[in-house]
């Protein structure tokens, strides 16, 4: 048994493309999206998802990039910072970015930069799109794993319930968590399971990082809460 761990993309990228070693699982699937995408003016993608037009010809021009990079290197977001993942040495079957272009996203697998997001519904229903092959993957690959949930919500129905998920989160008591700690986190408890190896429940519950330790009260056998007095 082992921990494979879930985390979601972000929206911003590297510069530099720093090449990886594998393709994404799914580039038929992705190719069909990105068809779509690419017969769209940026003017459509400033209207079908609600950009400015500066972001919307970033997406285009994004589209039409001939290079690839790692996932790894590429995304930068505030978890990716938080999580330093490029210090660490991380195999292709411990941790996968749940993507709405990709599918699922392996740390060596090399990405193009873009944007889209499950919520958006003007290609249709990404999560119907995506369940299917992400839900046959992980039973064929990863029956007998502990999946660790540190996605938003937003990707959390891609991992599939009859297996054996355990979703970690984050709290501040008494206040609401703002959403730039609560990223910070979910980057450094992935960073902690990875760095120390952690493959045990116990040691799990037993993690205390930046102040925030499990409550117990607040967990049940499937969602484990971290809090932390302000």
């Amino acid at each position: 048994m082992k921990f494979v761990i879930f985390i979601a993309p972000s929206k911003t990228f590297n510069l530099a493309y720093i090449k990886g070693t594998t393709s994404p699982l799914f580039m038929e699937k992705t190719a069909v999206l990105k068809s779509k995408l690419l017969g769209m003016s940026a003017a459509t993608l400033q209207d079908k998802m609600g950009l400015s037009p500066k972001l919307a010809q970033q997406v285009y021009d994004y589209l039409r990039e001939p290079t690839s990079g790692r996932a790894t290197s590429l995304f930068s977001g505030v978890s990716y910072k938080a999580m330093e993942l490029d210090k660490l040495n991380v195999k292709n079957d411990k941790l996968y970015i749940v993507d709405a272009l990709y599918g699922l996203v392996r740390p060596h697998d090399n990405i193009s930069r873009y944007r889209l997001d499950f919520t958006m519904r003007f290609l249709g229903n990404l999560y119907d799109y995506w369940q299917n092959i992400i839900a046959e993957y992980l039973n064929t690959h990863h029956q007998d794993d502990v999946l660790i949930d540190l996605t938003s919500h937003e990707f959390s129905s891609l991992i599939p319930s009859e297996l054996n998920v355990i979703r970690v989160d984050f709290a501040v008591v008494n206040k609401k968590i703002s959403s730039v700690l609560l990223k910070q986190m979910r980057g450094k408890m992935t960073r902690y399971l990875i760095e120390n190896n952690i493959n045990n429940l116990l040691k799990l519950k037993q993690i205390k990082i930046e102040g925030f330790s499990y409550c117990p009260q607040s967990s049940n056998n499937n969602n484990f809460i971290f809090t932390r007095q302000d």
